[in-house]
């Protein structure tokens, strides 16, 4: 959720277009939102870690980027096959306060999520942990700002959450309407789905970005 809002603030910046966000669930509460840094994973490393990941930078980005993103992509199939990857993951996802759900880990474990998502996570990784320094980088907004200035300029923001999800609290999305006078829209949907509505009822999620008139 929070990649989806400053990617789409940062679209938005560069002179595009954005009809819409759709969060799923997000794990957004008050301290999320006024956090200027929007990059969890540098945030929660120790600087001897941040340096040891500054190194392998260098070295890593020496290998030849077909060798490098078969080598990554491999390793991500195997990896998404073990309970470890995915505690490890949703753990780090929450700032590692809560042990994820055993029904949320199967959920990311479905072969719809493992099927196609390795190449795609792999340019994601490479997006962010091979950035050049010359990269231009947007100003570092706290994510309130970026999800006013995306409702400043008509951008429709829509959270879809279902009560029985057991890895972000209901509450989460309550809290993220009500604190921008819901211009922030929240549709509550009981499909018994958890954590992931767009796995388990597409076609639900699908109907709800027409009615709200967000183009897919």
């Amino acid at each position: 959720a929070i990649s989806a809002l400053c990617s789409a603030s940062e679209w938005l910046e560069t002179g595009h277009t954005v009809d819409g966000v759709v969060l799923i669930a997000p794990a957004i509460n008050t301290a999320t939102m006024k956090n200027p840094n929007p990059n969890n994973f540098t945030g929660a490393l120790t600087p001897a870690v941040r340096s040891l990941f500054d190194v392998a930078k260098v070295f890593w980005g020496m290998v030849p980027a077909p060798v490098r993103r078969t080598s990554m992509a491999s390793a991500l199939k195997i990896g998404v096959s073990l309970d470890f990857f995915w505690n490890l993951g949703l753990r780090f996802a929450l700032g590692w306060h809560q042990e994820p759900h055993p029904e949320t880990v199967e959920q990311y474990k479905c072969p719809m999520t493992k099927a196609d998502w390795a190449p795609w996570l792999v340019a994601f990784i490479e997006a962010n942990v091979l950035r050049s320094p010359s990269d231009p980088v947007t100003e570092a907004l706290p994510l309130q700002q970026k999800i006013q200035q995306l409702l400043d300029a008509q951008v429709k923001i829509l959270v879809v959450h279902d009560p029985t999800d057991t890895f972000t609290p209901l509450n989460n999305s309550e809290d993220l309407a009500e604190a921008f006078d819901n211009k922030v829209l929240l549709e509550v949907v009981e499909l018994d789905a958890g954590h992931l509505v767009h796995e388990t009822d597409p076609g639900q999620l699908l109907d709800l970005l027409e009615k709200h008139g967000i183009c897919v």
